[in-house]
């Protein structure tokens, strides 16, 4: 035989709207500040995780229960929608023949294009000014498995 456990009853359902609203936004807040505590302390392990690995030439970190593996991948930046760059730079797409080719700028598409240099030199010399190599790394946490 089971005994099911009450629901531990809702301390707020008597409340009036405006104490709800007012302990809403108190508990919000602290929520965004708490966010933002962590997010600044993750910031800031990450940047160690990264120079620790840098320093010792690994790419996973362990720790007494998981590990961290660091990946590294490049990705080509382009001016963003509605900037007078980004505009110059579909014009020069455009000027080469080569705009159908991205179609309204797929930047993924762009991107691909000059990783694989698929296109003329003389192209994509035109496009260097308006593109931007960022190089990223991610960190992956993971359980260690059992042994």
């Amino acid at each position: 035989m089971y005994k099911i456990r009450e629901k531990p009853a809702n301390e707020y359902l008597a409340d009036s709207g405006v104490k709800l609203v007012d302990r809403y936004a108190e508990l919000k807040i602290k929520e965004k500040q708490v966010t933002l505590d962590l997010y600044a302390e993750l910031e800031k392990l990450e940047e160690a995780l990264l120079s620790f690995a840098e320093k010792e030439q690994v790419d996973c970190v362990f720790g007494s229960k998981n590990k961290v593996m660091i990946t590294e991948s490049e990705r080509y930046c382009f001016p963003s929608k509605n900037s007078k760059e980004r505009e110059r730079l579909e014009e020069i797409l455009k000027k080469y023949g080569k705009w159908e080719e991205v179609n309204q700028l797929d930047t993924t598409a762009l991107g691909e294009i000059i990783k694989e240099k698929q296109w003329e030199s003389k192209v994509l010399e035109a496009l260097k000014k308006y593109v931007e190599l960022e190089k990223k790394k991610r960190l992956y946490l993971s359980k260690m498995k059992d042994n």
